[in-house]
């Protein structure tokens, strides 16, 4: 029994080298869809040309609220991590100049309507873990290994006292 406990506590330790494929075991996995979005533009103005570099702008929402500011850098406006929804580009100090935008998951770039649709199909097969990632159990193998290791020398010192 003892050389069998052993021989079962060196095979763990040798496994323990390998990787273990996670999808062997039933893991949930919980996928949230994107629900913010950048919004990136070249901004060009039909009336006076492109807006100069250090122009200030605002994204306002339908209430009137400023949700971000950002000033024009080499003639592009880049407003990040903005909740979908609709809202206005103000030109600050000009409220006269007003582009409405709309950010949704169809506004998305092409990146981020992949993570989107990655997203959607994890959510729809949330039962079981498909991602083929390695994942290594030694912590949980070394455990053993070592239990079986003590249990073995416990059950040699209890067989000599008998």
């Amino acid at each position: 029994m003892k050389r069998l406990l052993i021989v079962f506590s060196l095979i763990l330790l040798f496994l323990m080298r390998f990787p273990v494929d996670a999808s062997a075991f039933n893991v949930p996995i919980v996928a949230e869809e994107a629900t913010v979005g950048n919004i990136y533009w070249e901004v060009q103005d039909e009336d006076r040309g492109t807006l100069p570099n250090g122009t200030k702008i605002d994204l306002v929402d339908l209430k009137g609220k400023i949700i971000d500011s950002t000033v024009v850098q080499e003639e592009t406006v880049f407003f990040e991590n903005i909740p979908f929804g609709d809202y206005i580009v103000v030109v600050s100090g000009d409220r006269t100049k007003v582009i409405p935008v709309k950010l949704d998951k169809s506004s998305l770039d092409s990146q981020h309507v992949k993570q989107v649709k990655v997203l959607e199909e994890l959510s729809t097969n949330s039962d079981t873990a498909k991602t083929g990632d390695a994942t290594n159990l030694y912590p949980l193998i070394l455990s053993l290994s070592v239990s079986g290791i003590i249990l073995a020398f416990y059950k040699f010192s209890y067989s000599k006292e008998v």
